[in-house]
């Protein structure tokens, strides 16, 4: 299974472009291993949220330490909807954090 790039920067030109890795006022780190059950609804809600409440530039980052389900397929899709979103995936599968 091909898996998506580790981190994915919005373009100059994007909305979120205020909100590139290192300048957000709030990161969320979401951590993930198989998590492909529970992440779906977790992203959507804090997606949700932080766009309603918060002021300032955001980011939530899912931390996907090698899982083996349709963990990283899940954000990867989500990516391009969302500039604020970002995936760190090991690839690994060590699950150790």
């Amino acid at each position: 299974t091909m898996r998506p790039p580790a981190l994915r920067l919005p373009s100059p030109r994007s909305p979120a472009a205020q909100c590139t890795v290192g300048t957000a006022s709030l990161s969320v780190i979401i951590p993930a291993y198989d998590e492909a059950e529970r992440l779906p609804r977790t992203l959507e809600e804090s997606l949700a949220h932080l766009s309603t409440t918060r002021r300032g530039p955001w980011e939530i980052i899912v931390v996907d330490d090698g899982s083996h389900d349709s963990t990283c397929e899940f954000v990867a899709a989500r990516l391009a909807a969302e500039p604020r979103l970002r995936l760190l995936s090991s690839g690994r599968g060590a699950n150790r954090g």
